[in-house]
């Protein structure tokens, strides 16, 4: 496991409606009551029985999502998603991290929904994807599409 853990943050919140899943995880649209306001929250499983605990996939997704939470919480731009906190529940196994909420959707769903856009709008989320990537590199962080937790917002 990663180490040192990062400092957990107990928000509580409301679970809404699965906005994504992925093999060991979800993300989960919810309300944050103290705040008042929407956020998205990660959940990634926990090795709960012995085969969980054999699993080297469902373990590396655990580390991973640790050494996630180290490099969200101190990345501060705003094309990138911010980084709340994160908590676990050893109740439902899981670790929730806890994200910014942007509605909008991913440029997929809204081609799906849209169609193809006009290139002035392709040379906006092209500009605002590069200038979260850049300040990403300038921190020497390397994004993997499909294998981070990080998120662009635009």
């Amino acid at each position: 496991m990663f180490d040192p853990f990062p400092v957990c943050t107990k928000i509580q919140w409301i679970r809404g409606a699965l906005i994504g899943k992925g093999s060991f995880g979800r993300v989960y649209h919810a309300f944050n009551v103290a705040a008042g306001d929407f956020i998205a929250v990660k959940q990634v499983e926990t090795p709960k029985t012995n085969g969980d605990m054999l699993n080297t996939q469902q373990q590396e997704a655990v580390e991973s999502l640790y050494q996630e939470i180290t490099l969200l919480k101190d990345l501060d731009h705003e094309h990138i998603v911010e980084y709340l906190g994160y908590d676990t529940d050893d109740s439902e196994g899981v670790i929730n991290i806890f994200l910014e909420y942007v509605s909008g959707g991913s440029i997929s769903s809204r081609l799906a929904r849209h169609g193809a856009f006009e290139e002035p709008v392709v040379k906006h989320f092209t500009r605002q994807i590069l200038l979260g990537l850049e300040y990403l590199h300038d921190r020497s962080i390397l994004h993997r599409v499909g294998s981070s937790f990080l998120v662009f917002k635009w």
